[in-house]
């Protein structure tokens, strides 16, 4: 969220603080409702559905929207990072984010794998940085 939003409201201490506020809903193309936003904090975990104008279909339409002021958004970290960094984008709720182990590649064990392939693996290494075994 830019911080010019929490200029005039409060920010969120708890997930039930975003139904005060205009968030960015997301509604993948393999649902027909609008996601759910989930947290995890003590082992107590729960989804919890907010309200907004906006609606995207991607995390990257999320950004951008969260970015041009339109609302609250729910991204991944890494995905946000770079922003937060920088200062256009507050994050909020940080001790009720779930956890998210990274994403993980299955491929068949070949005695050699491809140039193309190992490139591949690599970049995926790079950009998110979380060991991908």
């Amino acid at each position: 969220m830019q911080q010019c939003h929490f200029k005039r409201y409060a920010k969120p201490r708890k997930p039930q603080d975003l139904l005060n506020h205009n968030c960015i809903n997301v509604r993948y193309s393999d649902t027909s409702g609008l996601y759910a936003r989930e947290f995890e904090k003590d082992a107590q975990k729960f989804s919890l559905k907010v309200k907004g104008q906006y609606i995207a279909n991607s995390t990257i339409h999320q950004l951008d929207a969260a970015l041009d002021g339109l609302g609250i958004a729910y991204i991944p970290e890494y995905v946000a990072d770079g922003y937060i960094k920088s200062g256009k984008l507050i994050a909020v709720l940080t001790e009720w984010c779930p956890y998210f182990d990274g994403y993980h590649i299955y491929y068949p064990h070949r005695r050699q794998d491809s140039p193309a392939f190992m490139a591949f693996l690599q970049v995926l290494r790079d950009r998110y940085n979380n060991g991908i075994r």
